[in-house]
């Protein structure tokens, strides 16, 4: 939605029916909302304004996700990882917001900075074959525990949304270069 400096990648969760449903409700839902200026939910005082939109855009989307999946037995566990920015050119913010491993980079001076921490379960100390598998995701219960960062955007920064596909396939540094 670039008329509104807001960006979002969604990718539907792998081996669950109906990923790739989940992905466009979350993404047809945030649009709507950001369209629409129709944002609910309680403010954080600790988030300013532009980042409490955003998370409750992706509140929204999580609620519409989770209601199609109750509403349809094909879908009853599909769910999406979600990244998005909000960029705020008067006050020189972006806001971040993110569920799940899919990630935002910036790139600043030649230098790629992941800015996001993936929810999966190795950020919560499990190794092994699990470790890769999320902890959070839009869609998959109730209520979405949504991530903001707030960033500062200089001249000549990049800003990368992207999904696991991108970096389980390349390194940071092949990412950079």
């Amino acid at each position: 939605m670039p008329d509104h400096a807001v960006y979002v990648v969604a990718d539907g969760m792998g081996g669950y029916a109906g990923g790739d449903v989940a992905s466009r409700i979350a993404v047809s839902t945030i649009a709507e909302v950001v369209e629409s200026g129709r944002f609910k939910g309680d403010p954080n005082p600790k988030r300013p304004k532009g980042g409490n939109e955003l998370v409750w855009a992706i509140e929204a989307a999580n609620a519409a996700v989770h209601k199609a999946a109750k509403a349809t037995a094909e879908y009853e566990e599909m769910g999406t990882t979600l990244v998005s920015a909000r960029f705020s050119p008067k006050k020189q913010r972006v806001f971040i917001g993110h569920v799940g491993d899919s990630r935002c980079y910036r790139f600043r001076s030649a230098k790629l900075v992941q800015l996001t921490t993936d929810h999966t379960l190795a950020q919560k100390g499990v190794t092994g074959p699990y470790a890769a598998n999320l902890s959070r995701a839009v869609g998959i219960s109730s209520a979405a525990k949504v991530d903001l960062i707030v960033d500062a955007p200089r001249p000549q920064d990049a800003y990368l949304l992207c999904s696991d596909g991108l970096s389980k396939m390349l390194t940071d540094a092949q990412i950079e270069e």
